[in-house]
């Protein structure tokens, strides 16, 4: 078993680039496997919690020596077991490196493939833990935590999208009641997701529906086959729709990014520097000492604007439905692209606010901030 988990972490660290050493590496991974008290991350109590439980020499040793997870440690980490962050990790990988990470771990299965690749990850990384416990129905309590962790994540991450999709009204034919409200100026949304079939995978946004909640508690958890069909059928429909629609729209939301972008130096004091309540991402995206400046200066602009830029870009949805999400799919699918070519991230960077300059002409430093922006919350420098 130890072995299996040494080669596991060291083919992940490998082409996740979890860090540039074995404890790195060790300690990144348990990290992504687990959903820690906001404490944990951000005060004086991380050395009670599971990612900084042991110092370098014991991490390195899960790789190098190697020996496994101790079962203490393993009981700890599949108390805050949550394998979504490994798995959305994955899932922002080029088509090219999963294909990669793909065939280094066809030693543990020869079935795995690009279309199930993130979704085995996580299996297996919670199938290793539970392996190393000592607890009562440790596989049980694992494949439990990491179905239930799925649906939450997903009906969390593509929120926006189902609401899209649905065109900001209730999917339920026979309803079609709002799903997008107005409070003292600004957009709120009032909705449930749904997971159309309990029996598919909850994780898969193709399974599922935004519906407002009186139509979600008639559905519940267990709908019949006639409820199953009708609700697949609105989904096939909605997703033909949303794909013209994204095409239509993709000028309204350009344009109004522009807006956003030419209001920026206008911004109200009272609204800059205002405190984010989500972890640091830049810093874990631009580790590498030649990443330093630019690190920094992306930090800068993040802790002064991206709340307020957050705010304005999300009441956007207020205007239609779905367009922030297909804005930040074009930042992702162009970071892609520039990604693909073995450029740098000074020049993924430069090149990200040249594009955005070019469509918007608001300016290299507003746009400089929005590109932050989307580093800190979008699949910019994975």
């Amino acid at each position: 078993m130890a072995e299996q988990i040494a080669d596991f972490i060291k083919i992940l660290g490998e082409h996740l680039r979890l860090g540039s050493s074995n404890a790195d590496i060790a300690r990144i991974f348990v990290e992504l496997i687990t959903d820690l008290p906001y404490e944990a991350k951000f005060e004086d109590t991380r050395k009670d919690y599971p990612v900084d439980r042991y110092g370098d020499a014991t991490m390195r040793y899960i790789i190098e020596k190697p020996s496994g997870l101790q079962p203490d440690y393993a009981d700890q980490i599949l108390d805050y077991l949550d394998t979504t962050g490994l798995e959305k990790k994955v899932r922002a990988l080029t088509p090219r490196v999963k294909d990669r990470l793909a065939r280094a771990l066809k030693k543990f299965d020869t079935n795995i493939g690009r279309t199930n690749l993130a979704e085995w990850i996580g299996d297996k990384a919670a199938e290793l833990i539970a392996a190393s416990s000592e607890k009562d129905y440790a596989q049980e309590i694992a494949s439990e935590k990491v179905s239930l962790a799925r649906e939450a994540f997903a009906k969390t991450e593509y929120a926006n999208y189902l609401l899209g999709e649905a065109q900001g009204r209730c999917s339920f034919t026979s309803c079609k009641k709002p799903l997008l409200a107005t409070s003292s100026g600004k957009p709120v949304t009032d909705f449930e997701i749904i997971v159309i079939n309990p029996q598919s995978d909850g994780a898969n946004p193709a399974n599922l529906l935004a519906c407002c909640h009186d139509c979600a508690t008639k559905y519940g958890p267990e709908p019949s086959q006639e409820d199953i069909a009708e609700a697949l059928g609105i989904k096939e429909t909605q997703q033909r729709e949303h794909k013209i629609s994204d095409i239509v729209s993709k000028r309204n939301v350009e344009e109004a990014i522009a807006k956003v972008i030419r209001k920026l130096p206008e911004a109200d004091q009272a609204d800059l520097y205002i405190d984010i309540k989500q972890p640091l991402t830049v810093k874990t995206k631009l580790p590498q000492q030649e990443n330093f400046m630019l690190a920094a200066k992306i930090l800068q602009y993040v802790a002064v604007y991206f709340d307020h830029i957050d705010t304005v870009l999300k009441s956007n949805e207020f205007i239609r439905p779905g367009g922030f999400d297909a804005f930040c799919r074009t930042v992702a699918e162009l970071f892609d692209c520039m990604d693909q070519t073995q450029a740098t991230e000074a020049e993924i960077f430069s090149h990200l606010v040249s594009w955005l300059e070019d469509k918007t002409h608001g300016g290299v430093e507003a746009c400089e901030a929005v590109i932050s922006y989307f580093v800190q919350n979008c699949q910019v420098f994975r």
